[in-house]
């Protein structure tokens, strides 16, 4: 045997093995200080249940799935085997209830995990999040918004599909909320609403060809006072494109070509900036807000194949020439891909949402928020190197109960 670690052998002859070799152990359950962190907004939670027989209240059920989340806990089962796991005085800090005949506080039932999470309104747990999450995103900061089909629970039901729509920035990788979409819709109109119920003035939204729309376009600019910027173009939009393709680029302002190496690729890139804020191209690119249009060429080499493939990318976008030049512009469009691997592959792989099947009632919807509340916290963790603590600000006194689905 070669040893390709020094001291392999010895820890191989050990009972038990390095605690840096246990990669697929669970993790034992977080302090009781780091439980409390999220649970004055939690609190604002309304609670839908009936007053008879409650033991707990919804924000102890929250923060405990939250911090099995973290974890590395996954489904309504493990949920309840974490809490079972649950000290005295971490069942305490969350508000766990105690049992007079046992003299003791006692860990919620999966029974009731499970009931809480399919009944519970949809927007209920999302708001709480979203509103707790607002505190430690960056003004400004770029934002990608896209959907994602939850494809466990999709399986399980004919004919319907259950999609969600989130929003991610760009340097931190915060969730910054998601929406569900609707059953005889697609993610188009449910990515406009979560544009209005986030708070984006003075941000940059970048979004995929399928929702370079006029009315998201409309949404953003007016309604929610953003810019936009649509990383690409494609065949949806037949007529945009070909206005963008017939535009004089060699008059454009370009940037100098750019190079980067990775994942066995090597790329060469430059960008052009096209001027549509004179009247002249009023009928060129009709989208709301429109200011400039850009062209992106690619090649890439892949050395392991040694084939060369080139690419064209065309775009517009709301900022104006002051905003965003030849040198910014692929750093904005390209940006927004992050977001399939800083939350799409995420989801689908760390906390292996593709494999979970949960279909009843709002049940796949809110399973997902301690999924990405964890996301979020695990980037702060490690941009801080602290546990995010609550600001002096006070959480929002308690709403009703939305029915929006």
């Amino acid at each position: 045997m070669r040893e390709l670690e020094a001291g392999a052998r010895e820890k191989l002859r050990c009972e038990q093995a390095a605690p840096e070799w246990r990669t697929g152990a669970k993790g034992e359950p977080m302090p009781a200080e780091d439980l409390r962190s999220l649970h004055n907004y939690l609190q604002t939670i309304p609670d839908f249940r009936k007053k008879r027989g409650q033991r707990c209240g919804i924000a102890c059920y929250m923060a405990i799935m939250i911090a099995a989340r973290l974890s590395g806990y996954r489904g309504i089962a493990a949920f309840g085997e974490y809490a079972a796991r649950l000290d005295e005085e971490q069942l305490r800090a969350v508000g766990g209830f105690r049992s007079p005949s046992r003299q003791r506080f006692t860990a919620p039932a999966v029974s009731t995990f499970h009931y809480v999470l399919s009944s519970m309104p949809p927007d209920a747990l999302e708001t709480a999040l979203r509103e707790w999450i607002e505190q430690f995103s960056e003004a400004g900061a770029p934002v990608a918004l896209d959907g994602k089909d939850a494809r466990g629970a999709s399986r399980r039901i004919e004919g319907e599909r259950r999609m969600m729509v989130a929003a991610v920035e760009h340097g931190s990788g915060l969730v910054l909320g998601q929406v569900q979409v609707g059953s005889k819709t697609n993610e188009i109109p449910a990515g406009r609403q979560l544009s209005q119920d986030l708070d984006l003035k003075g941000r940059v939204v970048a979004l995929d060809a399928l929702h370079a729309q006029r009315e998201t376009a409309r949404c953003l600019v007016e309604s929610c006072r953003a810019d936009c910027v649509a990383a690409s173009v494609k065949d949806n939009q037949p007529t945009i494109r070909k206005n963008l393709e017939d535009l004089d680029w060699a008059g454009a302002g370009w940037s100098e070509d750019k190079f980067d190496k990775g994942h066995g690729r090597l790329e060469t890139r430059r960008c052009a900036v096209f001027d549509l804020s004179d009247q002249k191209w009023n009928e060129t690119c009709k989208l709301k807000g429109r200011k400039q249009a850009f062209r992106i060429e690619r090649t890439r080499h892949v050395r392991k194949t040694g084939k060369t493939s080139r690419e064209t990318v065309y775009g517009p976008t709301s900022l104006g020439a002051d905003k965003a030049g030849p040198d910014a512009m692929p750093s904005l469009a390209g940006n927004h891909w992050r977001i399939e691997n800083r939350l799409h592959y995420a989801t689908d792989f760390t906390c292996d949402e593709d494999r979970c099947r949960a279909r009843v009632r709002h049940l796949p919807r809110n399973l997902a928020c301690p999924g990405n509340a964890a996301i979020s916290i695990i980037r702060l963790k490690a941009s801080s190197n602290t546990f995010p603590k609550p600001t002096a600000t006070a959480p929002r006194k308690p709403r009703t109960p939305s029915t929006r689905c």
